[in-house]
């Protein structure tokens, strides 16, 4: 089950059955780590199926520490700041709203008080389009998608939108 679970992300298929094992990667290098140990113990060694078994666990501990290696303080980081090269910063405020959430307010505070050059919210609907209707004065760039099945997203851009495709 655990080697099946492993090797589901490797299908293409956007489907959540398929993608929903991508976060339990962890939990599934531990597991193989531990199969492996107790592969060593209670198999008979050098038997077919030790080394079966033992060669397709190790592959998959290989293969999940590989998947989580940039994620760990041993991966070397390379990251330049941000004024290098003559570049200006952008700023950016992120927000998964919480579709059923009415406190407007709240959010456009933030907004206001940090001023960033993108607003982007998650689970907005048609309701949160209308309370952010006021950023159109200081965003003249916005993308709106609103959904009411918590899937919706909106854009607020202060820069030039070079281009908008959503993709639905």
């Amino acid at each position: 089950m655990a080697a099946t679970v492993s090797l589901l992300p490797l299908v293409k298929d956007q489907h959540w059955y398929f993608r929903i094992w991508d976060f339990g990667r962890i939990q599934l290098f531990f597991i193989h780590l531990a199969l492996l140990i107790g592969i060593w113990f209670f198999i008979p060694r050098y038997s077919t199926q030790f080394i079966l078994t033992a060669g397709i666990t190790f592959a998959l501990v290989i293969y999940h520490a590989w998947v989580l290696f940039p994620y760990t303080r041993l991966y070397p980081r390379k990251v330049k700041k941000a004024t290098e090269g003559g570049k200006t910063p952008v700023s950016i405020v992120s927000c998964n709203v919480y579709q059923f959430n009415s406190k407007y307010h709240l959010l456009l505070k933030t907004i206001a008080e940090t001023d960033p050059d993108l607003v982007i919210t998650m689970e907005s609907n048609k309701a949160w389009e209308n309370a952010l209707k006021p950023l159109e004065n200081s965003y003249a760039h916005y993308v709106k998608v609103p959904q009411e099945n918590t899937y919706g997203m909106h854009l607020y851009s202060k820069l030039p939108l070079r281009k908008k495709v959503v993709h639905q």
